[in-house]
């Protein structure tokens, strides 16, 4: 099963995609911050190799949309709100 899921976090909303195999063993979270995306080919690639072995995967780039412009001006991010994002998803996940 493949959903689309909204991550709320104090810093805003971030999109993300679930890939949920029957049976899954677990999860694994694919965070992106900058350079890179959920939509990376090679990003899903290594999900769907993931999903093959039942461990459900969950894709979310760190960057709000309105933060998105950072990426594409190379612009530094703030590393300490994307850690704490990260906490965040992954109590999500939970």
């Amino acid at each position: 099963m493949q959903m689309q899921f909204d991550i709320k976090t104090s810093s805003g909303t971030m999109p993300g995609e679930l890939f949920l195999p029957n049976d899954a063993l677990g999860i694994v979270l694919f965070t992106h911050g900058s350079g890179s995306s959920r939509y990376s080919p090679r990003n899903r690639s290594v999900a769907t190799t993931l999903n093959r072995s039942r461990l459900a995967t969950l894709l979310f780039d760190l960057l709000t949309p309105g933060e998105e412009s950072c990426r594409h001006h190379r612009q530094p991010n703030d590393c300490r709100r994307q850690a704490q994002q990260c906490r965040e998803t992954n109590r999500a996940a939970q």
